[in-house]
């Protein structure tokens, strides 16, 4: 295919054509295909492309491809050579780009040469040779040639019969053709005083020996005024009457001083009828989240490819209607449309147009919802205690087959214990629901099933839980305890415990008190006298312990605390009673067992307790062990 297109653009998108076969001969040439390309903007395509010409005429346009065209182009009956001027764009408005092209179109002719008898003669027209040809007796010959438009003479080779050769040129004379064609858009308005066409005139003589006032264009009603001209493209604005009533205004076009340059263009007057409606589906890959937003695209067209205002265009996906739509000019209407919360059968959106007689359908695919693979679980409190009322935070982490965050994932989670609610999204591949503790640890395993909505993927994950280990609990102990010095002895008591969370912390609140009893009896060597000793201390402290783990029934804690140790002293050497106080700290660990409606616990730690009063001083504390069990009360 060769290209011969003479491109002129004075608006934005730049076009050529092409030609199956070239030159295109008059009086030979039938028919020859034409190649249009030219810049296509997205969503471009579905606005016809129309074509106009000076002489001859074409085909209708057909679409090959993103910016694209083909046709045919029959030339005109005439022999002359001249040039079809061709128009090319897209019923858009007053501001639709029209471009110019040329096709050059060869005349057919024969070309006298006088010559010796016998000679050879061959007529070369550009790249094109005719001949050779053998002169006749009477010493002419008539060289049949074809003429391209604006050529004036011919180069012509003459070889004698001796074999000299001599060149030479003839003039020739090509008959005034018509250089001028207009385009008009759009080709339809209403005449309500605020609707604007445009036309272009192109002369192809045109430029600065051309003046605007050479080129004179006539409207039937109402009048045209110049906005601009460069290069031989002259452009006019016309603005109908406000209620005019003619039917058409016809535009005539002609150049002084050329009485072959000629051309017209008819706007119709009214709002032409829809001819033809196409919807446009969303552009963009959606999921079924019942949150995105995109549009719907409704253009309705007249016959020759112009946008149709005022239309009672209608929506429906999967009959499901749209509402009313934006209008934003040159035919298109705009709706909102919202993705479906829920994956229908197959992904499958099926958007339905209507317009009056006019209906449109396109089919739309959602992406499909991406499967789970893995699903891993966090819980807060961590295990969560079994008391039927904590509001226990669960947490997932959902990856797809590639271990990456899954977002946008339709997921059901059902618990085998306790109440979930419903899972929220919290970004990169986290879910989160609360869950209400069940009034019990079960006997097997506490679960979480997770499915998504397509029912291709299930999986259960475990949910730690502890027994109720009680808010408020009493409790008992007795224990042993040595000072590190003289002092080492049994303990009793009995303490107050409170727990309570901080974030994902459970600590115990307690008041500790316990009584120790120390007697010491000291005789001489005959044992006839004796002094007997007796030492009560009676430790108190405030305590705070943090748990560092938990099980299904055990858990560790670490704690301390601190308080004020009583004692009271007295002996029968002298009849001594004293009785001080002493401040006391230390630390502890503990190891608590769930039992029945409390727990068992088992402590080691070190307490300071030094104690001084009148005639002793005496270390209450030191490394002790104890055991009991707390009453959950609350």
């Amino acid at each position: 295919m060769i290209s011969v297109a003479v491109l002129f653009a004075a608006h934005a998108h730049a076009a050529s054509l092409a030609l199956e076969k070239q030159p295109v001969l008059l009086g030979k040439t039938e028919s020859v295909g034409v190649t249009i390309t030219l810049d296509e903007p997205p969503g471009a395509e579905v606005r016809p492309l129309r074509v106009a010409v000076n002489v001859g005429s074409f085909s209708p346009v057909q679409r090959k491809g993103p910016g694209k065209y083909t046709t045919t182009y029959v030339p005109p009956a005439t022999r002359f050579p001249q040039v079809a001027l061709v128009a090319v764009w897209r019923e858009t408005g007053a501001e639709a780009p029209i471009e110019f092209l040329r096709i050059p179109l060869y005349g057919s002719t024969k070309l006298p040469v006088g010559a010796k008898p016998g000679s050879e003669v061959t007529a070369e027209v550009g790249d094109l040779s005719f001949g050779p040809m053998k002169v006749d007796a009477d010493g002419r010959v008539d060289v049949p040639i074809s003429v391209p438009p604006g050529l004036r003479d011919v180069g012509v080779k003459v070889k004698d019969p001796r074999g000299g050769v001599g060149n030479k040129k003839i003039g020739i004379e090509v008959p005034p053709y018509n250089r001028v064609t207009a385009a008009l858009v759009p080709h339809a308005l209403v005449a309500d005083g605020q609707g604007e066409a445009r036309l272009d005139v192109f002369y192809d003589l045109g430029g600065a020996d051309v003046p605007p006032s050479r080129i004179k264009v006539t409207a039937s009603v109402g009048e045209a005024r110049l906005e601009k001209a460069d290069k031989g493209r002259y452009v006019y604005r016309y603005r109908p009457p406000s209620g005019a009533t003619a039917a058409n205004v016809e535009f005539t076009v002609s150049v002084s001083g050329d009485p072959t340059a000629k051309a017209t263009a008819t706007l119709k007057l009214g709002q032409p009828p829809p001819d033809k409606l196409v919807l446009r589906p969303p552009q963009s890959k959606l999921r079924a989240d019942g949150v995105s937003k995109v549009k719907v695209e409704v253009i309705v067209f007249d016959e020759a490819g112009l946008g149709v205002a005022n239309q009672p265009v209608r929506v429906a996906a999967n009959g499901e209607g749209l509402g009313l739509p934006t209008y934003r000019g040159n035919g298109l209407y705009e709706f909102d449309w919202v993705a479906p919360a829920e994956f229908p059968p197959g992904g499958l959106v099926q958007f339905v147009a209507t317009d009056d007689k006019l209906q449109g359908a396109a089919n739309y695919q959602l992406v499909a919802p991406s499967a789970p693979s893995e699903v891993t679980a966090r819980v807060v409190p961590d295990p969560i205690p079994a008391d039927g009322h904590t509001d226990a935070v669960v947490h997932l982490d959902v990856r797809d087959a590639a271990g990456l965050p899954l977002t946008g994932a339709k997921l059901l989670a059902v618990a085998s214990h306790g109440t979930l609610g419903p899972l929220s999204e919290d970004g990169e591949g986290r879910y989160s629901a609360h869950l209400q503790a069940p009034s019990g640890v079960p006997d097997g395993k506490a679960l979480i099933r997770v499915v998504d909505s397509t029912g291709t993927f299930e999986q259960k994950v475990e949910l730690p839980m502890r027994e109720d280990p009680k808010r408020l609990l009493i409790g008992v102990r007795g224990g042993f305890t040595h000072s590190l010095q003289e002092l080492m002895g049994p303990r009793g008591g009995f303490d107050l415990s409170l727990s309570f969370r901080a974030g994902p912390v459970l600590l115990w609140l307690s008041a500790l008190a316990q009584v120790g009893l120390a007697q010491q009896t000291v005789s001489d060597s005959s044992g006839s006298l004796s002094t007997q000793s007796q030492l009560w201390f009676v430790p108190v402290q405030a305590r705070l312990a943090a748990e560092l783990w938990a099980g299904r029934r055990l858990s560790l804690q670490l704690g301390g605390g601190g308080g004020a140790t009583w004692a009271r002293y007295n002996t029968t050497l002298t009849g001594l009673v004293s009785s001080a106080w002493g401040a006391n700290v230390g630390g502890f660990v503990a190891l608590n067992l769930a039992a029945g409606p409390g727990h068992f616990f088992f402590e080691a730690g070190y307490t300071w307790a030094p104690v001084s009063g009148a005639g002793f001083r005496v270390e209450a504390g030191g490394v002790g062990l104890a055991l009991g069990y707390r009453l959950g009360v609350l």
